[in-house]
């Protein structure tokens, strides 16, 4: 197994083969390895769950691969950031192990149009899954091939993508896994957007305009908080609902998808503070062509 001479303290790798073989030497009684897997762009969010791996495991290996299986956009996919370069030293500086740095042929050797069909409903099919047709498909696919080529113990998401960590459980549970999933907290920019690759797209005003999402989850989970139980929850929420809405379109050269609350173990749609105990708010909006998701769990 080959690392790249421009990473002494990282070993890389572009052919799964290799990755193997060296996972294969590596592993010993008591050693834990952790798996993040990415698309790359990096920032402290994705190096917050390297650096967690880090703490609880023995050995930490991070992907890097944009899936083209995922995106039912073909212009999306374009325009998706690839900062190889700068991503590659991000990791070596905070520590990474191993990175994995295939090219599609890797990872699709028979195409990418041959894809296992994964009984997700219903989690394909709402939220992102309702914008977004055959996303959730082309998410499992590509995590099943990534935990096939790293046969990690522990796999580190990140919370902001609340959804797809639910869909990922699903696909774990379906093929029998006995990967731990560890979820990260979200990280967020000083006005409060949470870290994403696809902010980079964003011009600098967008991006200090769009700070006012996460005020309007934190109105939310203000309401939440206060309206006890059995008193005009349904109200309260809708109330604050409204109130959230405005604050969200209030952002030029927008369009709101969603903002719903659903029950944050089975992602059922509520229309009530009062139906849960555990809850979480999850909003997509489209600003100046760019698509940006976030959440807020709330728990009594």
């Amino acid at each position: 197994a080959v690392g790249l001479l421009y990473c002494p303290r990282m070993h890389v790798f572009r052919r799964q083969a290799d990755l193997k073989k060296f996972l294969n030497e590596a592993r010993r009684p008591g050693l834990t390895i952790g798996f993040v897997p990415t698309m790359g762009a990096l920032h402290a969010g994705h190096l917050s769950l390297v650096e967690l791996s880090k703490k609880q495991c023995g050995l930490t290996v991070c992907s890097i691969f944009v899936n083209p299986t995922q995106f039912n956009d073909p212009k999306d996919l374009d325009k998706y950031p690839r900062t190889e370069s700068a991503d590659t030293k991000m990791l070596e500086d905070v520590g990474c192990d191993v990175l994995y740095l295939p090219e599609v042929i890797d990872v699709y050797p028979n195409g990418v149009n041959d894809l296992v069909e994964y009984d997700l409903k219903p989690l394909d099919a709402i939220l992102e899954g309702a914008s977004r047709p055959g996303h959730f498909q082309g998410v499992v696919n590509v995590v099943k091939r990534l935990l096939d080529a790293v046969e990690p113990d522990v796999l580190f998401l990140g919370q902001k993508d609340y959804q797809q960590v639910m869909v990922i459980k699903r696909l774990i549970a379906l093929v029998e896994s006995s990967v731990e999933v560890v979820t990260g907290n979200i990280l967020r920019e000083e006005n409060g957007l949470a870290m994403s690759s696809r902010n980079e797209r964003l011009d600098k005003k967008h991006r200090a305009e769009v700070g006012t999402i996460f005020q309007a989850l934190r109105l939310l989970e203000s309401s939440f908080k206060k309206t006890p139980r059995s008193t005009g929850s349904v109200q309260a929420w809708w109330k604050a609902r409204g109130e959230a809405e405005a604050i969200i379109q209030s952002i030029p050269n927008s369009h709101l998808d969603y903002l719903k609350l659903c029950d944050a173990e089975t992602l059922r749609e509520l229309d009530d503070w009062e139906a849960t105990d555990k809850a979480v708010v999850l909003v997509a909006i489209i600003v100046d062509g760019v698509r940006l998701i976030d959440n807020i769990v709330l728990e009594r």
